[in-house]
């Protein structure tokens, strides 16, 4: 789950317990996507980011250079995304 204060948290399904915590460097406004073992989301920052879902380690942030205000679709191992100063984006992320 995301936050306006630049945390995206791991939350545990059955009790909603914090796991894990980490600073992304700007306001996370959407919802991550899932694939594989990392989880895809967007950030006012200017980046997508790859997290890993059980530790919150960072695998990758790919800069755009606009808010990434809604969050990536998934699809055969690339993840689909806009921006807010109008493009779309599409980058291979791992299974």
């Amino acid at each position: 789950m995301g936050s306006h204060t630049s945390y995206l948290y791991g939350l545990k399904a059955d009790t909603g317990q914090t796991f894990w915590k980490r600073f992304l460097g700007g306001a996370i406004l959407s919802l991550p996507a899932v694939s594989g073992r990392n989880l895809c989301v967007g950030s006012n920052d200017g980046n997508l980011y790859a997290v890993d879902k059980r530790s919150g380690e960072v695998k990758w942030g790919y800069w755009v250079g606009a808010h990434v205000w809604r969050f990536p679709s998934i699809k055969n191992g690339i993840a689909y995304f806009g921006t807010h100063d109008g493009y779309i984006y599409a980058l291979k992320v791992e299974k």
